[in-house]
């Protein structure tokens, strides 16, 4: 398919974008926390991505080098409107989307679970927060996200890290003063 798009195949391309434009949405809202600047971002990555896949050096670096230009485009989008949105995620849609349990009780003690995750995650710089977002959010590998982001394998591991741990000691605190035993 990728070797079809690099030849400006239409019908291939729609159905890249088919198959990547949810994916990337789910990204670039990770990224921009607005709706609107999300959708703004992935309209602008694939336009970038029709201009340019024909300079793409390996059809199997194609997923990196595509969330390269989509995390590059969010993070365009919110530097050009100078703000810090709240939440990260749609939690309507995610707690909707829940199958875990069908107890309110046991909804809104994971929507609580989700928000103090949001909350801790939106407490890292973004230089911690963006791969741990392409890592588990995205899924994609570490070699793709040092790939994506520009930078060595062995710097993402260690953001990877020094993420998690933050995490943990955030959401530590979090519970200790709700007075749980912590969400790990």
């Amino acid at each position: 398919m990728i070797k079809r798009c690099i030849n400006k195949d239409h019908d291939a391309f729609e159905a890249l974008y088919q198959l990547l434009v949810n994916q990337a949405l789910r990204t670039a809202y990770l990224i921009t926390h607005n709706k609107q600047e999300a959708e703004d971002a992935v309209q602008e990555t694939f336009v970038q991505v029709w201009r340019r896949i024909g300079s793409l050096r390996e059809i199997g670096s194609f997923r990196s080098w595509f969330y390269r230009i989509l995390v590059n485009c969010s993070r365009k989008s919110v530097t050009k409107i100078h703000k810090k949105p709240i939440l990260p995620l749609d939690q309507n849609q995610r707690v909707k989307n829940s199958t875990v349990t069908t107890q309110p009780e046991g909804q809104l003690e994971q929507l609580e679970e989700m928000l103090e995750l949001r909350s801790a995650l939106n407490s890292l710089q973004e230089i911690y927060s963006l791969p741990v977002k392409l890592r588990y959010y995205t899924g994609l590998t570490e070699a793709e996200i040092a790939e994506a982001l520009s930078i060595p394998i062995g710097t993402v591991k260690s953001r990877l890290y020094t993420a998690r741990q933050s995490l943990r000691a955030f959401l530590s605190g979090r519970m200790i003063k709700r007075g749980g035993n912590g969400l790990w």
